[in-house]
């Protein structure tokens, strides 16, 4: 919702900063449906009843406190602990989980070779241990020869 906001900042061009921000919050709110309009309305009513000043950023970390979990990182940090790539799966679908799961538990990229390398089923593991010794190739690079190898190992 920031990205958007800041994309479509000449939209709210005036000179009045306080109707700026009532036309962004209005937005927010033709955005939003289902629990997250049920939670958010409520808190701009009593905002408003108390007159109050309200903020984009308010509204974001409002809808944040209620649904963001506390411990997705953690959750995503022993979910990619236990992720293991078996000869059926698909290596790009198991590729996608894996960075899902790396940025979610904010685990450095510097480390994604290693880590992806391990999770691997021992035959794709055994054909690319030449690709991992190698410093010079990043992840990507690693990432597209295991594709390429998975696939003929398939």
């Amino acid at each position: 919702m920031r990205n958007k906001l800041r994309l479509n900042a000449d939209w709210y061009e005036c000179d009045d900063p306080d109707a700026i921000e009532a036309a962004r919050i209005a937005y927010i709110q033709t955005r939003i449906a289902g629990k997250a309009s049920d939670f958010l309305n409520p808190f701009l009513d009593a905002r408003e009843d108390r007159e109050e000043e309200v903020a984009v950023e308010d509204v974001i970390q409002y809808l944040q406190s209620v649904f963001e979990d506390p411990d997705q990182r953690i959750k995503a940090r022993q979910e990619l602990r236990s992720l293991r790539m078996k000869p059926s799966d698909d290596f790009n679908q198991f590729l996608a989980n894996f960075m899902r799961l790396a940025n979610l538990a904010r685990t450095p990229q510097d480390q994604w070779k290693e880590d992806l390398h391990e999770m691997l089923y021992s035959e794709l593991r055994t054909h690319m241990e030449s690709k991992y010794a190698q410093e010079y190739c990043a992840f990507e690079m690693y990432c597209n020869k295991a594709q390429l190898m998975a696939r003929e190992l398939a």
